[in-house]
């Protein structure tokens, strides 16, 4: 079914962006008994999903699944490309109220560049799977059609006990861009030889205070 819903990212030029999904109420009264509105999100490596902050949010967002890997501090060269995340949500509608659905999302942090490729990363975003879940004796073909072929992890997750109906939203096929800062390849190289720096130096202080201590007590022990 076609929808008038729309999703767009704010800030996209951010480490830290939200995902916004927006919809008329009319559009989302449920069909029958027993159907569950769902949002699926399936993204790219590069988004970190914080479980802890969406479980804070569970009066407005609902339920969420994480899939996949929730590491929040490694970069992105540490994240393999197989291990994309992917969110699923079954948020509670409002009954009269439009519905804003804020998703916020988190950035890893990119290679660093070298100089002259550019200051930010940019990140395609792909607009989010919605659809209603019924149980399988509810018939809705006067209004939707059952998806043949959504989503794995979808399918893995309903397809057992429930037949699947996707709203299709106003800029379904529309990509979103986040642009991510990334770091200065050579600035990286001056701040790891610092680094090195302040530890060779910090090694010698302690080695030298321990040295003179020693001698200081050495002193003592002759004076005695």
């Amino acid at each position: 079914m076609l929808s008038k819903g729309t999703f767009h990212i704010e800030p996209s030029q951010s480490f830290h962006p939200n995902f916004f999904l927006t919809f008329p109420s009319s559009e989302l009264a449920s069909p029958n008994t027993g159907c569950q509105l769902n949002v699926f999100y399936d993204l790219p490596r590069d988004i970190i999903l914080d479980p802890y902050q969406l479980k804070d949010l569970e009066s407005t967002l609902g339920s969420a699944k994480i899939y996949g890997k929730v590491d929040l501090e490694v970069p992105v060269s540490e994240i393999s490309e197989n291990e994309t995340p992917s969110l699923l949500l079954s948020p509670v509608i409002p009954s009269q109220e439009p519905v804003e659905l804020k998703v916020p999302v988190h950035m890893r942090y990119q290679y660093p560049a070298a100089k002259g490729k550019g200051t930010h990363e940019k990140i395609n975003i792909q607009a989010p799977y919605v659809f209603w879940s019924c149980p399988q004796d509810v018939t809705l073909a006067d209004k939707f059609e059952v998806d043949p072929q959504p989503p794995y992890l979808v399918q893995k997750e309903f397809l057992r006990t429930d037949n699947i109906y996707p709203l299709v939203l106003s800029n379904q096929n529309m990509t979103q861009e986040i642009l991510v800062p990334k770091g200065q390849l050579e600035v990286e190289q001056w701040v790891q030889t610092i680094t090195l720096g302040c530890i060779g130096l910090s090694f010698v202080w302690v080695v030298f205070t321990i040295s003179l201590k020693a001698f200081r007590n050495f002193r003592l022990a002759k004076e005695d």
